[in-house]
């Protein structure tokens, strides 16, 4: 979602009643309700002052940023109601709450590719799904994105079969994906629901003239011009058609018309263009141009971008009228907006290579080859680029070529590993590097390059080797000295490391790269005091060295201070943009303390300015994931896919994000490529493993489990998925044997808590318990193993004991989940200081749907409904599919007095087959509401719960 600027919001809420004193939430909520009762009698404008004065006493107040959208939609004022939704969001509110109005307010206002981004389909509320998808296909119609629109569609059509105007929009749609027989059909359906309507006419004389029936879309059409006269889409479609005809008298007297009534349409112009271009009035064809070119170059550039087809038309208007700056102006902004349009991109590269930017055209072209891989025209511009470069080989075949060529030359064969490198074809790299190294020590880059794979394959002491060897060729480069340090420090010589960095700055005592590691290397001896004098010592001399400034960044990441590392990673961004390294850590953060918006917005500037590059591509990706637009995120991992090649471990890594995305197919294929270029590659077989667990596949998984075992008996990933196969099976005493070998290799706290599950599975209640006692008493200062054994204790029943296990790990610091599971159980034992613990929780994290759950029906249950009903309403909003906290508002809608908003509450909990704690609790609820009548006292006696906490 957009931000917006403090300024704007407060102008907002200018004009709500002022009112004295600090904020109070509880007065809050009061305007809240009484707004909210006013929006239902339909009393908008009494609605928005009353939310005002609630967001002026709670600045935070959820469901007033929710209520004022709608509001602002209903008064027809969709900038405002942007801004009060997307607040919304920001902060907490779950993006499927407000998906309609949102996608409401940027289709009023012409935002169709934000709708787009943003109002992600699988992510809207079942009851708002057709809106939602009607509203889509609108943008996606407006955008020309005519396959993505008739898939939409035909979900809404489904729901609505006999609407005429979705028929005809299916029709139109059709075309463009080229289904000439849906179209047909779609359109016939459209005259047989309304045959007096004349868009379900054009709508069929366009299925006939793309089918190549000229003679029925020439009557279709007129039928449509003679139900409405001044039918703009079927005055062009007929002048076009006419002249394709060659029937040009004919076309001359549609385009007479309309240029009469609308005398500014740069369509009806450009056909006018080529009507005077064919009559050989090259004077005439120009002015057209011209009057074409006049009327889309004032548009401002945010109107252009709502109407993309005139940017390509204005960029067909300049390319005819032989001005090429503007030509790819237009272009290239109108493939900003449409990337896959091949056409447009051929169009743009042929400028480009009239002018020599043969950059320029490969950039473009790379795209468009993905595009339309067969398309003659553009593999003669990309061969016409590569020859005007003097490129005349690509990629790793073309230095392979060169190399042969060449006899043999080392320069060459180093370029060939780099390339191999690059390709992901790490094994043929080394081979090819080594062999460039052994022939001649004097490949000084070849040395460098190997030295890195050789750590990145986790061979250090070969690396510190190969550099020590360097380093006596070289005894006075400091470069060299440095690589020999770095090699060393990976190996785990940390004495050996800081004496090489010591003789680099001895050689160069300015030489940076040095003095940064050593600081590094004071954090790795934990010195981070030292290490961050050593940072700031180096921003004195260079006040913009960004690497200094993202190690202090580290190190207060790492103090627990993410909003002071936050702090150095912005100087970063501000200094340098394409840094990658600081952009990446930036999202992490901004995701981890759930400021999507900004995470995403940040990851996108990202991959804008580096749109190849596999980190950006990842961040965007799990950023695009993080902010409910699943679509853009599979995207992204898909072009990752294509880019990583045979590089396993990208591979492995890009299958892990399909999988986190739920794209399992996609995830099968990266693994595939992963295990074809390295067959052994245990982190790929590892994760095949899983995705054979997530697929169903239990044999599948265990086989490979089995067998990287038998390859890797030392390695505890293979025993682990061994287990994870078992139980999955429900072989649970096999399961336990497996987790217990593999925590023998990897002591782990997640590894020890599936064996005490495979072992409480397995009926050995009293051993898996005892076992966690023992891991826990084993790591008496890790929080993970005393939350585990909590667990433990409340899933055998023993609430007393997760009590105090829960105390004894919040000793070791606070933490708001810690805090938030010891209030749930003190709930549990019916302990009124649950509300205390929650709040403490709260405070912490206000921006955690658990957490403000628990908060609200501690308040509910010590009888303070009312004062429940924010945190309940908030939390409702950050998780709208979880059932019990609809329970436990409708709960607290109920004893507040709201049965209607609460019988609509308890209903959503109970739809479809909830399953929690407190289900029978609820459905009593639901039959209660339902035997009372709507709109009941505002003041009821207030009804009794299990274990209402106000009675003790």
């Amino acid at each position: 979602m957009n931000r917006f600027p403090p300024l704007l919001l407060a102008l907002l809420l200018a004009g709500a009643i002022p009112t004295a004193g600090a904020a109070q939430p509880e007065q809050a909520s009061r305007f809240y309700e009484d707004a909210q009762g006013r929006f239902e009698k339909n009393d908008v404008a009494g609605a928005i002052i009353q939310l005002k004065n609630a967001l002026q006493q709670d600045p935070k107040l959820l469901p007033a940023y929710v209520l004022l959208g709608k509001a602002h939609l209903r008064k027809g004022e969709p900038g405002p109601a942007e801004v009060a939704l997307t607040q919304a969001v920001q902060l907490g509110v779950a993006p499927g709450v407000v998906l309609v109005p949102l996608a409401q307010s940027w289709l009023a206002q012409g935002k169709f590719r934000e709708l787009l981004d943003k109002a992600s389909a699988d992510k809207a509320l079942p009851a708002q799904r057709v809106e939602l998808l009607l509203l889509r296909a609108s943008a996606h119609a407006e955008l020309g994105d005519a396959g993505a629109a008739a898939q939409t569609l035909e979900g809404a059509r489904r729901l609505d079969p006999r609407s005429a105007p979705i028929a005809v929009a299916q029709s139109a749609l059709a075309l463009r994906a080229g289904n000439l027989q849906a179209a047909a059909r779609s359109a016939d359906e459209a005259v047989h629901l309304a045959p007096s309507d004349p868009q379900a006419w054009y709508a069929r004389g366009a299925a006939a003239h793309v089918g190549g029936d000229s003679r029925a879309a020439l009557e279709a059409y007129s039928k449509a011009i003679g139900l409405a006269a001044d039918h703009l889409d079927a005055r062009l479609a007929r002048a076009g058609l006419l002249l394709d005809l060659r029937r040009e008298a004919e076309a001359a007297q549609d385009l007479s018309a309309l240029r009469k009534s609308h005398p500014l349409e740069p369509r009806s112009n450009y056909l006018n263009a080529v009507l005077a271009a064919r009559q050989g009035n090259a004077a005439e064809s120009r002015a057209r141009l011209v009057e074409t070119a006049k009327f889309i170059d004032p548009i401002p550039p945010e109107v252009l971008g709502r109407k993309p087809q005139l940017l390509l038309l204005g960029g067909l208007a300049h390319h005819g009228l032989k001005e090429p700056e503007k030509a790819k102006a237009q272009l290239d902004a109108y493939l900003k907006l449409n990337p896959r349009h091949a056409g447009a991109r051929k169009l743009l590269a042929s400028i480009l290579l009239a002018e020599g930017d043969t950059a320029a055209v490969l950039t473009v072209l790379e795209r468009a080859e993905k595009l339309a891989p067969n398309d003659p025209q553009i593999l003669s511009l990309l061969a016409s680029a590569y020859t005007a470069r003097g490129n005349h080989h690509r990629a790793t075949a073309y230095l392979e070529r060169a190399s042969q060529a060449s006899g043999g030359s080392p320069a060459l064969e180093t370029s060939l590993g780099f390339s191999l490198m690059s390709a992901g074809r790490t094994d043929a790299a080394l081979e090819q590097l080594e062999r460039v190294y052994r022939k001649d020590p004097g490949q000084a880059r070849a040395g460098y390059a190997l030295a890195v794979l050789y750590m990145k394959q986790g061979q250090p002491a070969k690396a510190a080797q190969l550099a020590g060897q360097m380093a006596k060729r070289e005894p006075k480069n400091p470069a060299v000295q440095n690589l020999l340090a770095v090699a060393r420090a990976a190996a785990g010589d940390r004495k050996g490391a800081r004496a090489a960095y010591e003789a680099t700055l001895a050689l160069d005592r300015d030489f940076l790269p040095a003095r940064l590691n050593l600081g590094k290397l004071d954090l790795a001896e934990g010195r981070p005091q030292a290490a961050a004098e050593r940072f700031q010592s180096i921003l004195k001399e260079r006040p913009k060295d960004t690497q200094a400034m993202f190690e202090l960044a580290a190190i207060e990441q790492a103090g627990g201070a993410p909003l002071r590392a936050i702090d150095w990673l912005e100087k970063i961004h501000a200094i340098d943009r394409k840094d990658l390294r600081a952009g990446a850590r930036l999202v992490e953060l901004e995701l981890r303390r759930g400021k999507t918006d900004r995470a995403l917005a940040l990851a996108r500037e990202l991959d804008g300015l580096m749109p190849d590059d596999l980190a950006a591509l990842a961040l965007l990706g799990r950023a695009s994931l993080a902010a409910g637009q699943r679509k853009a995120a599979l995207a992204a991992f898909d072009r990752m896919t294509v880019l990583a090649q045979y590089d396993a471990a990208a591979q492995t890594g890009i299958a892990e994000l399909q999988m986190m995305a739920g794209n399992l197919q996609g995830a099968a294929y990266s693994l595939e490529k992963a295990l074809s270029a390295r067959a052994e590659f245990v982190p790929a077989l590892a994760l095949k493993a899983e995705l054979e667990l997530r697929k169903g596949e239990t044999a599948k998984a265990g086989e490979l489990a089995r067998a990287i075992v038998a390859r890797h008996p030392r390695d505890a990933v293979g025993h682990r998925l061994a287990g994870e196969a078992a139980m999955a099976k429900r072989a649970y005493t096999e399961a336990a044997a497996s987790f217990r070998a593999a925590l023998a290799l990897q002591p782990d706290t997640r590894i020890a808590m599936r064996l005490f599950e495979a072992s409480l599975a397995a009926g050995e209640r009293a051993k898996a318990v005892g076992f966690m006692e023992g891991w826990a008493r084993s790591h008496p200062r890790d929080p993970a193993a005393l939350r585990a054994l909590a667990e433990a204790y409340l899933r055998t029943g023993n609430a007393k004991a997760a009590r105090a296990t829960y105390e004894q790990a919040l000793e070791l610091g606070e933490d708001a989940n810690l805090l938030n599971n010891l209030a749930y159980v003190m709930l549990r034992l019916e302990d009124p200081g649950a509300t205390t613990i929650a709040e403490r929780a709260y405070r912490l994290d206000p921006n955690d749907a658990g957490i403000g759950d628990t908060l609200g029906w501690a308040l509910f249950r010590q009888g303070r409904a009312e004062d429940a009903l924010k945190y309940l309403r908030e939390a409702r909003l950050r998780a709208p599919a979880n059932p019990e906290i609809a329970y436990h508002l409708a709960a607290a809608l109920e004893r507040a007095g709201r049965r209607d908003e609460a019988r609509r509450e308890i209903e959503d909990a109970l739809a479809g087959k909830p399953d929690f704690d407190e289900l029978a609790d609820a459905r009593r609820l639901a039959q209660t509401l339902r035997r009372e009548p709507l709109s009941g006292n505002l003041t009821p006696e207030r009804s009794r719960y299990p274990g209402d906490l106000s009675t003790h």
